[in-house]
């Protein structure tokens, strides 16, 4: 076995790599869909149902909307979205 030691700079140059190397894997493995698909932000997600900034939190962690992480940012397929609306859509009962 060998010890490493790092100084705290020497640590954070190596964090900030690994992380970005982290990064640009996910955003290449994340791209083509991209491509096929218009994607939204959390923003918008809330905008176009019309819900709650709690709602999408509930929705997201009970796993009833698929989402993509980035880092800290959110996004959606409007695909997805649009499959999960019309999923849960009520009909209309004949009241005649």
């Amino acid at each position: 076995m060998e010890i490493v030691v790092l100084t705290n700079a020497q640590l954070d140059e190596l964090a900030d790599r690994i992380s970005l190397k982290v990064k640009e894997e996910l955003m290449a493995s994340f791209t083509p869909s991209i491509q096929s698909d218009e994607v939204m932000d959390n923003k918008a997600f809330i905008s176009y149902c019309k819900i709650s900034l709690r709602m999408a939190q509930k929705l997201r962690d009970e796993g009833n909307i698929t989402f993509t992480r980035i880092g800290r940012k959110i996004v959606y397929k409007k695909s997805d979205v649009d499959a999960f609306l019309k999923c849960n859509r009520i009909e209309l009962y004949n009241t005649l």
